[in-house]
């Protein structure tokens, strides 16, 4: 059981380093990576946009204004990003985030994010309105495929 505990042990400190793509189930869900999020892009139009190459990844931080952020090493021979924007919201506080990518057949994956509302204690839900719209994204990596992305908003 030792042994075990010590192997699992090195496994997920050797893992961690590399930043594997997260595998959630089984064999038609799509593994991935989240790379960021945000909830201020200047992008209001909701959509998957698929990114294939480090130079339209920097243009695309551009667009959001987000040059100085961490770019991390992808292998663009065998990995995409995915920046996944988000309606207008005026609720502050959410939190957004990828369940899992679901290949609902050959060439078509849901994108299954599961969105929590900030909890108030204080039963003043006013605060957490704000007055200008805000619009949430996700950067995630994947493994390259041509495939029609199809956002899905789930509760749990």
């Amino acid at each position: 059981m030792r042994l075990t505990l010590g192997l699992i042990g090195i496994l997920a400190t050797v893992c961690s380093a590399q930043q594997p793509l997260i595998q959630t189930g089984g064999p038609d869900e799509v593994s991935f990576t989240q790379i960021e999020t945000g909830f201020n892009s200047p992008i209001t139009k909701a959509g998957v946009y698929v990114i294939k190459s480090a130079d339209e990844y920097k243009a695309y931080l551009k667009k959001i204004d987000e040059l100085d952020q961490k770019q991390p090493k992808i292998d663009w021979t065998k990995y995409q990003v995915l920046a996944i924007h988000m309606q207008g919201t005026t609720q502050q506080g959410l939190a957004v985030d990828v369940k899992r990518l679901h290949l609902t057949k050959p060439g078509n994956v849901d994108i299954e994010l599961k969105i929590d509302k900030p909890q108030d204690h204080t039963g003043l839900t006013r605060a957490n309105v704000i007055r200008e719209r805000q619009y949430p994204y996700l950067i995630i990596q994947t493994p390259k495929m041509q495939a029609k992305w199809t956002i899905q908003i789930v509760n749990d």
